[in-house]
C-alpha cells in the first residue's frame, strides 16, 4: 500500500486495531444479550406480579368474611414472595452467565491486543533503529 520504510512497522498496529475492534465487538453482543434477556425477565415478572395482583383483589372483593380475606391476602403474599425468589434466581442466572461469557473474551483479547502491541513496538523501534544508521 505504501513504499514508505516504516509502512510495514505499522502493520502490527493495524492487527491490533483490528483486535480491540473485535474484542470490542464481542463484548458488545454479549453485554446487549445480557440486557436484553434481563429487560425480558423484568417485563415478564412485572406482568406476572400484575396479574397475580389482580387475580387477588378480584378474590378479596369476593370475599364472604375476615377470615376468607386474611387466607387471600396471605396467598398473595406468599405468590409475590415465590415470585420474588424466582425473579432473584434467574437474574442471578443470567447475571453469572454473562460473566463467565465476557471474562474468557475480555481476557483473551487482552493477550492477544498485547502480543500484537509487543509486536508492533518491537517493529516500530527496529525501523527507528534503522532510519538512524
Amino acid at each position: 500500500m505504501f513504499d514508505h520504510p516504516l509502512s510495514a512497522s505499522f502493520t502490527p498496529l493495524v492487527l491490533a486495531n483490528d483486535a480491540v475492534t473485535a474484542a470490542f465487538l464481542s463484548v458488545s453482543r454479549a453485554y446487549f444479550n445480557t440486557f436484553e434477556n434481563l429487560a425480558e425477565l423484568n417485563f415478564s415478572t412485572a406482568r406476572q406480579v400484575m396479574d397475580d395482583k389482580a387475580t387477588g383483589y378480584k378474590h378479596l372483593l369476593g370475599a364472604a368474611s375476615v377470615q376468607q380475606m386474611v387466607e387471600i391476602q396471605t396467598g398473595l403474599a406468599q405468590t409475590f414472595l415465590e415470585r420474588n425468589a424466582t425473579y432473584a434466581r434467574a437474574a442471578y442466572g443470567l447475571t453469572t452467565a454473562a460473566v463467565g461469557e465476557l471474562a474468557p473474551l475480555v481476557q483473551g483479547q487482552y493477550a492477544e491486543w498485547q502480543a500484537v502491541a509487543k509486536q508492533a513496538a518491537a517493529a516500530i523501534s527496529g525501523s527507528f533503529a534503522k532510519g538512524k544508521k
